[in-house]
């Protein structure tokens, strides 16, 4: 059911693209429709001519399309798996940005190192 209504969707946003495009012609063709929707001139005419269906989460989410992003599911756990360029990376904090708490907290809770 929700691949129907993505098609749906998808379609909707197609026509759209086209019909402005016969619009804004004569005014700059299809950059000036792919800034009318905030995307580039040539996707807009891959997305109206070639019928492209964008993956890119942020043009998706830009045409109001649903963002979909393929992930891999391990078959034992049934969990899904996170690549290693989705974690969240931590940065440490610089001394100087901590309260005095934090500070006090962090120095009480340190870990010697080492060697």
């Amino acid at each position: 059911m929700k691949s129907q209504l993505y098609v749906r969707a998808y379609n909707k946003v197609r026509k759209e693209i086209k019909r402005s495009y016969r619009q804004l012609r004569r005014q700059g063709g299809w950059r000036a429709v792919g800034a009318a929707f905030r995307i580039s001139g040539g996707m807009a005419f891959r997305i109206g001519e070639e019928g492209y269906m964008p993956s890119e989460p942020a043009i998706c989410q830009v045409l109001g399309l649903p963002v979909t992003v393929e992930v891999e599911v391990n078959p034992k756990t049934g969990k899904v798996i996170v690549p290693k360029d989705l974690r969240v990376k931590r940065t440490p904090r610089q001394l100087d940005d901590m309260s005095v708490n934090e500070l006090r907290w962090a120095l009480d809770h340190r870990e010697e190192m080492r060697g």
